[in-house]
């Protein structure tokens, strides 16, 4: 990567940023819908990714360094200024780019954002540095310093300091990719894969790698051997799988799956010759698992309407709600939510226990209901299902149990028999890189009458 290429991808990636950081923009959105950052090569889009992941999350501990440098407090409303101080502090201390392409960049990038007079500034501060990062590297606050304090709060009164450490710390990884082989993949072609993505079989048919191409280049893919879905995600339909085989009696049973897309949980019932209906109130989510459907040869009944508008001739034997939530257990994957300022859950809260009422009028009596958030939070989890079985009598709490637990891991379940799986929960491989999930919780509620 030449000088100036370098020069332009930095241009590109401080304009980003500064709508990430200072008007909430969503990162994949920005990536997404951003012309010039599309227009850069490969590897330039890779190096902007890489570069602002690395800002949001390590957000508070850059601004902890570069703060430290100048003899007067810097005004926050200087955006530009800001910005190129947290891209150029991140690439010295996290992504090891020699020290004189990192100054040179950005001390001509401040004059390119109209600040020529902040440049002698900038060029003293970066020196100071780049010359003092190996002494920063070892006196680095821990990586809980860069949750915002309400969230850190929020997660004290559920986990204690170790777990929210190894959440964070394994937050502070890029995210690998896991694929899901069809029960139609042969063995063979299990291993093709594999050698391809240069990736470990984590768990009996899910693959992880850290494969960053196009995946419909992928060995299988266009034959529908296999879909993207997270371990934490795959896991769970597993579980819910040996507790069914337990509470029924027959096999002609009916499946709603609802808030469905993208399909993960849709797809492993499919493969394994359920009778389903998805449904989901997002059209255009709809149209990219449509897609997934004909490509996996999949036939699935896709109803597009939002839940509480849901009216069907029949009940169901198990419905899965996999519910909108915060997306806290997505901070892996979405490490914009290290910036989030304020907690916004009251409305989801309203919103998640909506969806349950409903849910649950569609089920038949000893059905079973499998409510799911990608969420870290207790009071979009484990407070909702116990307030929703309190005001609710005709409906209990099915417990998960240890020899319900795939892989051994009964860490994962709660007291009252709720599965909370933190990003930290599973460990697939010596190597930490493969280790970690999403968070998600879980709970069975059964219909007694």
């Amino acid at each position: 990567m030449n000088q100036q290429t370098l020069k332009s991808s930095r241009y590109i990636a401080i304009n980003i940023w500064k709508k990430i950081f200072y008007k909430n923009s969503q990162f994949n959105f920005e990536i997404n819908n951003n012309n010039e950052f599309n227009k850069l090569s490969k590897r330039d889009r890779a190096f902007v990714y890489n570069l602002i992941s690395v800002c949001m999350r390590r957000n508070n501990q850059i601004r902890e360094i570069y703060k430290k440098y100048p003899s007067k407090p810097i005004n926050k409303k200087l955006k530009n200024l800001n910005s190129i101080l947290t891209l150029a502090t991140a690439e010295l201390i996290w992504l090891n780019i020699p020290a004189y392409a990192v100054l040179n960049s950005y001390v001509d990038l401040t004059k390119k954002f109209n600040e020529k007079h902040f440049s002698k500034f900038i060029n003293l501060v970066l020196r100071k540095i780049a010359d003092d990062k190996n002494k920063i590297r070892l006196n680095l606050k821990p990586d809980t310093i860069n949750l915002p304090k309400w969230m850190h709060q929020n997660w004290s009164e559920m986990y204690n300091k170790n777990n929210i450490s190894e959440i964070v710390k394994i937050s502070m990884l890029e995210p690998a990719l896991d694929i899901v082989c069809s029960k139609r993949m042969q063995a063979q072609q299990k291993t093709n894969l594999i050698q391809q993505l240069n990736g470990i079989e984590i768990f009996p048919n899910l693959i992880r790698s850290f494969y960053r191409g196009t995946i419909s280049d992928l060995f299988g893919y266009q034959d529908g051997l296999w879909w993207v879905q997270d371990a934490g995600a795959f896991i769970q339909f597993e579980i819910l799988q040996k507790i069914i085989k337990s509470h029924f009696n027959h096999d002609d049973l009916s499946f709603l799956d609802l808030c469905c897309a993208p399909g993960g949980k849709s797809f492993q019932m499919l493969d394994k010759g359920l009778d389903i209906v998805s449904v989901d109130k997002n059209l255009k989510r709809l149209l990219v698992m449509t897609k997934n459907l004909k490509r996996l040869f999949f036939e699935g009944k896709l109803i597009c309407q939002n839940v509480v508008d849901l009216n069907f001739s029949k009940q169901f034997d198990v419905i899965v709600l996999d519910s909108p939530c915060s997306s806290s257990g997505t901070i892996r994957k979405n490490p914009d939510i290290f910036l989030r300022r304020k907690n916004n859950y009251e409305e989801l809260v309203k919103t998640q226990n909506n969806l349950l009422i409903k849910s649950s009028t569609l089920l038949k009596k000893n059905g079973l209901l499998m409510y799911i958030v990608c969420s870290l939070e207790k009071n979009e989890g484990e407070d909702l299902i116990n307030n929703f079985c309190k005001e609710n009598k005709n409906f209990q709490i099915l417990p998960i149990k240890k020899n319900d637990i795939i892989m051994g891991q009964d860490n994962i379940i709660t007291k009252e028999g709720f599965l909370r799986i933190l990003p930290s929960s599973f460990i697939f491989s010596n190597e930490k890189k493969y280790n970690g999930t999403d968070g998600f919780f879980s709970a069975i509620i059964k219909k007694i009458n």
